[in-house]
């Protein structure tokens, strides 16, 4: 009798002895082995990272004016992904809430939204022509009011944001604005975004916008904002407007020379004489 309880004990004590090295190995992989993968998952449920787009360099004349230069925008944008994985009721809803905030018809954030080129896509420049991966500006300049409405709203209108962006103004000294040398910007396109990212370029990203021709198309100016940092934010919405950003300083300031901007430099000094 006692040789057999004796054994149901030995049995007992090494079932015990199993599941403590079982837990104790399994919590020995989950803390060494495995421990930064497990803490890159649990950070990417509580924070996500926001691309700040560092300003462009400014280009004075020869006299140190602006002709271009930066200002801070309210911008509402749209992204498509997240907007697709609704479905089309509470996607046509949104729309029409968002309709209503920013003076437009659904119809037309449906066309602003669309990739050009695709079927159904309006003829640029209703169609979107930048990156497929970035958010589409849908509204710029935007009341105060309307973007803060938005923002406090998150859960009435999924896929939409509103933010603040520095965009490109052209300050135009003496009514001339030089358009012919200045050339003018465009969002990158995904082969661009995609040939960036091939080539491990930094200061490309999928908000990115890039110049076409005269001066914002030269390689000083073209990528003069620097390279955009990220800044790792709250994934909550109560958290991340009191989350601290990072500042960039804005890139330098490009002088035009005197052979590029003859044109310019003609076109003021008639101004002034008109004037006069």
């Amino acid at each position: 009798m006692n040789s057999v309880l004796r054994g149901r004990l030995i049995v007992v004590h090494v079932l015990v002895l199993s599941l403590f090295s079982t837990l104790f190995a399994r919590l020995w992989y989950v803390q060494v082995v495995g421990g930064e993968e497990y803490q890159a998952k649990a950070a990417s449920n509580a924070v996500r990272d926001v691309i700040e787009q560092p300003p462009r360099g400014l280009i004075v004349d020869d006299m140190g004016r602006p002709i271009a230069a930066n200002r801070t925008s309210w911008v509402v944008t749209v992204d498509r992904d997240l907007l697709d994985d609704v479905s089309d009721g509470e996607r046509r809803d949104v729309l029409e809430r968002l309709a209503k905030l920013i003076d437009l018809s659904a119809k037309e954030i449906e066309e602003r939204t669309a990739l050009c080129g695709t079927d159904g896509a309006p003829k640029p420049p209703r169609c979107w022509n930048g990156s497929p991966y970035e958010p589409v500006p849908v509204a710029k300049d935007v009341p105060q009011g309307t973007a803060v409405a938005i923002q406090e709203r998150a859960e009435e209108f999924p896929g939409v944001a509103a933010e603040q962006r520095s965009v490109r103004a052209y300050p135009s000294p003496f009514g001339i604005n030089a358009a012919h040398v200045l050339g003018y910007l465009t969002p990158i396109t995904g082969d661009e975004y995609d040939d960036a990212r091939n080539d491990d370029v930094d200061s490309l990203n999928a908000s990115s916008v890039v110049g076409r021709s005269g001066l914002e198309s030269t390689p000083m100016t073209s990528t003069c904002g620097g390279c955009p940092a990220p800044t790792a934010r709250p994934s909550m919405r109560w958290a991340e407007s009191s989350a601290p950003t990072r500042a960039h300083p804005p890139g330098p300031a490009t002088r035009s020379s005197r052979a590029s901007m003859h044109a310019y430099r003609r076109s003021s000094n008639a101004s002034c004489t008109r004037r006069s």
